[in-house]
């Protein structure tokens, strides 16, 4: 499933455009998705070393903070979960305070952030950020622009793939290589 997301993202998308439901040609997409300046990931990437880390997302980057932490968890061999808003301003939040230790030093919590959110989440968001700092809890955001949820969505899932690769590489593990998984289903045919 790792590596067949882009077909499915691409059959979907060609699905989308028959019916008409949108207009992205396979080129504007592919041209609309193309970075090359990895810095910014390789700087996250960095300060996500030895960390549990949390991605915190909302409305309609929900499942891009799923699929991320999944590719976090087999591909980077890093531990991540990911948590919705607003449901987790109202049960997760004072669970920050214990184990205190683990979570201001080992734990780093990812925001994603983006300007088609509804105004609601945004405030969310914002206040989310402060009680993080009043937990002393490091976080960090990565901040979407696109020109509507679709183009957000797609833009934010190529852009946490990057980042997942350079984890991976900061972390000094083989992206490809699913050890653990592999033992597990040796063990479960036998």
């Amino acid at each position: 499933p790792r590596w067949g997301l882009g077909y499915s993202i691409g059959a979907f998308l060609q699905f989308l455009n028959k019916i008409e439901a949108v207009n992205i040609s396979e080129t504007q997409f592919m041209k609309a998705n193309t970075s090359t300046d990895n810095s910014d990931f390789i700087a996250i990437a960095n300060k996500l070393k030895d960390k549990q880390i949390i991605v915190i997302a909302a409305e309609h980057l929900v499942g891009k903070a799923h699929i991320f932490c999944n590719q976090l968890n087999e591909t980077a061999d890093n531990m991540a979960v990911w948590l919705a808003l607003p449901e987790m301003n109202h049960h997760f939040m004072d669970a920050l305070s214990h184990p205190r230790t683990v979570m201001q030093k080992k734990t780093a919590i990812l925001l994603l952030s983006s300007d088609q959110y509804s105004l609601k989440i945004k405030k969310r968001l914002s206040v989310t950020k402060k009680v993080l700092q009043k937990f002393g809890i490091g976080w960090f955001e990565l901040i979407s622009h696109g020109k509507n949820p679709l183009a957000d969505s797609l833009s934010t899932l190529q852009r946490l793939s990057y980042l997942c690769y350079h984890v991976s590489v900061v972390n000094k593990v083989d992206p490809i290589a699913i050890p653990t998984v592999d033992f597990f289903k040796k063990e479960m045919k036998g």
